[in-house]
């Protein structure tokens, strides 16, 4: 698993006041995941250099479901994607930047 990064898809809901469920129109070209797990270390396919993760596990990433490779395990989906190709870090962890 070198240089690629485990994610579960968290599904995003958008709920008024009531409950109801809202609908939009937009669509959506990226997905959002939690990292689960980091492979080792990896060479970066830029520098060639040896190089550890910039996101770290409990994150909330940005990613697009085109460039992952879906995994089944225990009846739950997962997805392994290069960490270059993730879009963007949504949520850091706690003290992250501060």
């Amino acid at each position: 698993m070198r240089g690629l990064v485990l994610l579960k898809k968290i599904e995003d809901k958008k709920e008024s006041k009531e409950g109801i469920l809202i609908v939009g129109d937009d669509v959506v070209s990226y997905d959002k995941g939690e990292v689960i797990d980091l492979g080792e270390k990896y060479v970066s396919e830029f520098s060639g250099e040896v190089r550890d993760y910039i996101v770290e596990v409990g994150e909330i990433v940005l990613f697009n479901r085109s460039s992952a490779v879906k995994v089944k395990d225990n009846g739950e989906e997962f997805y392994l994607i290069k960490e270059s190709e993730i879009l963007a870090i949504q949520s850091p962890k706690e003290g992250y930047g501060n």
